[in-house]
């Protein structure tokens, strides 16, 4: 996964804020101009590390589904219950977008507009497997008796995927919000109790 955590790194430093910018304007509303001058990096250093804008932008994707993909992944090999994969899969995504909010809203923005955004259609592959990856999850609540049968495992990523977001926008929001383990104790209860009625 690329690193995000070095506000030293001067590809890092690129990345950083240009996840800000285009999480505030959208990608048609940023310029590599605007991405030099806030980072304080030069356009032929820009150029360097991401050949162009679409190439940060293509980065910034692929570092968020990679990351997103691996978090199932750890989950789905933990020796625990479906319900604690799903808690722990929860806990860990709030605890990103409380380190790197401006991260969290590039991928909110991504989540909730209905504006199609650029180079994505690249990564619709990768979604879908991580989509699949999801419903696998939920299918494995289901066969071990956690989830009923009768739940829709499409259905049932639809609604976890808008309660996160959710709370995403809310901890971006900086409205009082308790911890991600709170959080996700709450909602993983409230979950199972309406997709099991």
């Amino acid at each position: 996964m690329h690193d995000i955590n070095s506000d030293t790194d001067t590809k890092n430093k690129i990345f950083l804020v240009a996840a800000h910018l285009f999480a505030e304007k959208g990608y048609n509303g940023v310029s590599m101009r605007e991405i030099s001058e806030h980072s304080g990096v030069s356009k032929p250093m820009i150029y360097y590390y991401f050949e162009n804008k679409e190439g940060i932008y293509k980065q910034l994707l692929e570092t968020g589904l990679n990351h997103g993909g691996e978090i199932i992944k750890q989950a789905l090999d933990e020796e625990i219950s479906f319900r604690e994969k799903l808690k722990i899969i929860m806990q860990k995504r709030l605890t990103l977008t409380q380190i790197y909010p401006d991260f969290s809203r590039f991928f909110l923005l991504l989540n909730t507009s209905s504006t199609k955004f650029p180079v994505t259609k690249e990564f619709e592959d990768k979604i879908e497997t991580h989509r699949n990856l999801f419903k696998g999850l939920i299918q494995e609540g289901i066969d071990s008796g956690e989830f009923g049968p009768r739940v829709n495992p499409v259905l049932a990523i639809d609604i976890i995927g808008a309660v996160l977001i959710h709370y995403v926008r809310k901890y971006l929001n900086n409205d009082d919000m308790k911890s991600p383990e709170e959080i996700s104790d709450e909602v993983i209860e409230l979950l199972f109790r309406g997709l099991n009625e």
